[in-house]
């Protein structure tokens, strides 16, 4: 049983509130007319409630998208997170898809094809659905399931930002220290040292932090240390957790975003779902929780 189906809620009729139920029984009363898209209703985890109709996990279930007749008998091959699954048929990988189980950044190959490619470039065989088409409380917004997730705005991003870089900078600054002395002790007090001390100090900065930011979130938490002090998590578009190799292009973005006078940073504030522009590049989404 998926988080969605084992939420259980409360709903308001002409201001009489009734429940729990669950949202398969409240489903049913929705389209026998007995409570209207327009009533309330409120399950644990929301902050208040609201109306019917803008709760995608009352939404009346939708069947997936079609795939062309000429793929129907076809097996797809595909991946999540980097691991190879056993092959469907196209209609059933659609159905995953639009289930959320699967993302537009995980790759597929059937026979033909001369190499594996991410399924969102599958134009006119599979349909990917938006995030804010996912019901509250399902994986596809994060590995804790919880419902209510918003994108995290400059505020929280710059906490956040701030945290890493102090954890970063005691991190460099240990290892630079620890690269100075032995170069110091191979080369001796010499200019042509220094020179060579600054330069390895600079380099193992940029390593330390590539592998800090691209570890981390892509590991099982989706966020470092100051993305998880500040509630926040890293997804793929779809809402799903993103890859190493995904997570080192973001990182690397980052250089852009800050080469052009920091406006690729300052982009969250006006993007409509507060990317900075290494996350657009990077088809990466910032979420917090509530």
């Amino acid at each position: 049983m998926s988080a969605t189906e084992s939420m259980q809620w409360y709903y308001s009729v002409n201001g009489s509130q009734s429940g729990p139920v669950s949202a398969d029984v409240l489903q049913g009363m929705i389209g026998r007319g007995e409570v209207q898209p327009s009533d309330l209703a409120w399950s644990a985890g929301m902050a208040e409630w609201r109306p019917i109709s803008e709760l995608p996990a009352l939404a009346a279930p939708t069947a997936a998208p079609q795939v062309p007749v000429s793929e129907a008998n076809i097996q797809w091959h595909y991946t999540i997170n980097g691991q190879q699954m056993a092959p469907v048929s196209a209609q059933e990988l659609q159905q995953r898809i639009s289930a959320g189980q699967v993302s537009g950044a995980e790759l597929g190959w059937r026979d033909g094809m001369g190499e594996w490619r991410p399924l969102a470039t599958m134009n006119g065989i599979f349909t990917f659905p938006p995030i804010s088409q996912f019901p509250l409380g399902y994986s596809a917004l994060g590995p804790t399931g919880i419902p209510g997730m918003v994108y995290a705005n400059f505020g929280w991003r710059f906490l956040a930002w701030l945290l890493d870089t102090i954890i970063t900078s005691v991190g460099g600054g240990i290892v630079g220290f620890i690269l100075g002395a032995f170069i110091g002790l191979s080369m001796g007090n010499t200019p042509q040292m220094r020179s060579t001390a600054e330069t390895a100090g600079q380099i193992s900065g940029v390593i330390i932090g590539w592998l800090y930011f691209a570890i981390m979130e892509s590991s099982k938490t989706q966020a470092t240390l100051g993305k998880m002090a500040c509630g926040m998590v890293v997804t793929d578009l779809n809402g799903n957790p993103i890859s190493f190799g995904r997570a080192t292009g973001r990182f690397f973005g980052k250089y852009i975003s800050a080469i052009i006078v920091g406006i690729g940073f300052l982009m969250n504030i006006w993007t409509e779902k507060s990317q900075t522009l290494h996350d657009i590049m990077a088809g990466t989404l910032v979420m917090k929780k509530p």
